[in-house]
């Protein structure tokens, strides 16, 4: 009779299961399987419900080295056994998109959980990074961005790929442009802000524009120290009667006397206190 009753449970649980894998729609990806540099990412896709229900679903796409999107549910209404087509549109592969791998999926989230997903691969561009360099010699050991008038500025740069293409052009503090290769040197003849525009390109590599900004002075300035005393405690040039380092001795004797009040007052007590301890009376002698 137990025996019974567990195959009869059983046989009920399974066609539960049955059914309701039957009513779980099914959903198809369709996604090219490699996208190039230019290319928009976007895929189509088709869901055939088994049953007529309202339905909320995310159309996504999930790439490794791209950002990530912003996540919009969807919401419709199925008609059993009527398929239902749609697509989705992701970005197009430019230089926040590197190479890697993505994912495709179209996910369920109400009235039940549901993802189908499909794997595609990007082929992007490389980054080519690049830093420009001002400098007081030519093997730019002493960087600097700052220069005095009639001194030599030497431009250079750093980049992670070898022998790019470099364009360069050199805004005066005057306006007027200039066509160069970098790297070069020349005199600081004019005062003022210098802007440097550099284009980098190469093959393989998505091209990279910086600009940059040096500065030419009349003279380098000397800066006075101030706060601090001579030897003979006579307040330095630049300094200020009120600075810690220009105190005068003589204003801290309210202090200095005030600490030797309070040691006498402290040694007097103790020496009276003592005296009273010593000429206690003692009582006659029968």
């Amino acid at each position: 009779m137990v025996v019974i009753k567990y195959l009869t449970a059983s046989i009920l649980v399974f066609l539960v299961f049955v059914v309701n894998v039957n009513a779980i729609p099914t959903i198809t990806i369709t996604v090219n399987p490699l996208f190039h540099t230019g290319d928009s990412i976007k895929f189509s896709y088709t869901i055939l419900p088994s049953k007529s229900e309202h339905v909320t679903y995310i159309p996504s796409v999930n790439c490794v080295n791209a950002p990530q999107p912003l996540l919009y549910p969807k919401e419709i209404d199925f008609i059993a056994n009527q398929p239902f087509s749609d697509s989705y549109t992701f970005m197009t592969v430019d230089q926040n998109v590197l190479t890697g791998n993505c994912i495709a999926y179209v996910s369920i989230t109400s009235p039940y959980h549901l993802s189908v997903n499909k794997t595609f691969f990007v082929e992007s561009l490389s980054i080519l990074s690049i830093e420009i360099k001002s400098c007081k010699d030519v093997s730019c050991y002493q960087k600097t961005n700052v220069f005095v008038k009639g001194s030599d500025i030497y431009l250079n740069y750093d980049t992670n790929v070898s022998n790019p293409s470099i364009k360069a052009t050199l805004t005066y503090p005057d306006k007027t442009t200039q066509q160069m290769t970098i790297p070069t040197s020349f005199k600081a003849e004019q005062i003022g802000t210098y802007n440097l525009k550099i284009t980098t390109s190469k093959s393989g590599y998505w091209n990279k524009t910086v600009t940059y900004q040096f500065g030419v002075i009349e003279q380098e300035a000397n800066f006075p120290l101030t706060g601090l005393c001579s030897k003979d405690g006579i307040c330095a040039p630049g300094c200020f009667p009120e600075d810690p380092d220009c105190a005068s001795p003589l204003s801290y004797w309210p202090y200095i006397l005030v600490v030797i009040i309070f040691v006498v007052i402290v040694f007097l007590a103790i020496k009276i206190r003592k005296r009273k301890a010593n000429s206690v009376v003692l009582p006659p002698q029968i």
